[in-house]
Formats: structure tokens, sequence, C-alpha cells
């Protein structure tokens, strides 16, 4: 990876876990902690695993019980990006995130221009005819 590429800020991750008719206190009473503290912050993937994961692997087995029971269980990574912006996920928090059969999900947050001219033009489009 070359170090000039632009890569994705203010980076996060965080177990998310979902079902139609959640209901957050009781899991987080089946779990022994609260959800919200599942989560971490930092500059790279590798630090934020390293965080993380001491959290989230205790609790391998009832992750494995909740997925039986429907619901869904992944780790969320959350970033924010500008255009042309890239994330490398090193292999080994793919081979972390593997090993607990959690399946990664990526949401980006970007600051929406305005100038709707300018989204449109850098769309491109069909060459329009020159006047005569």
């Amino acid at each position: 990876m070359e170090s000039n590429q632009m890569q994705w800020q203010s980076l996060s991750a965080a177990l998310e876990i979902t079902k139609s008719a959640l209901d957050p206190a009781s899991l987080g009473e089946r779990l022994g902690t609260d959800i919200d503290s599942l989560s971490a912050t930092g500059d790279d993937l590798e630090g934020i695993f390293d965080e993380l994961l001491p959290k989230v692997t205790p609790l391998a087995s009832e992750l494995t019980a909740l997925r039986a029971e429907g619901y869904q269980v992944r780790i969320d990574i959350k970033g924010w990006v500008e255009s042309g912006a890239r994330l490398t996920v090193p292999a080994g928090v793919l081979a972390q995130a593997a090993e607990l059969a959690l399946p990664l999900s990526f949401t980006t947050q970007a600051n929406v221009s305005t100038e709707t001219e300018d989204f449109l033009s850098s769309l491109g489009g069909p060459p329009q005819p020159e006047e005569s």
C-alpha cells in the first residue's frame, strides 16, 4: 500500500446484534455487559481490534447461541471517507473475525456536497452536441 493513498478517517468498530423486537436491556443482561461497551475507536484497524476483541472473545459461545436463535451478529467498521479514500483491512483482522465466526460490515460517513452541479458533472455523461 502506498503511504500517500487516502485512508478512511475516525475509524471505529462495534459488535452489532440485531433482531426484530430486540430488547437491549435483556440482551445486555444475557451477555453480562452493556452492549454499548463492545466498541473501540482508533487510527488503525489492528489497534481497534486489539482493543475490541478481548471484550468480545469471552462472549463467543453466547454469540453462537444468539445466531442460532435468529439474531444477526457482526462487527461493523465505520469511518469518514472522502472521494477516492480506501480502507485496508489487514489479514490479521480478517483472521480474528473469522476465528469468532463474526462477519464484518462497513459503514461510511461523508460530508455531502450541496453543489448539485458539481456532483452531476462528476458523474460524466454523454457528450453534448456543439452549438453552431
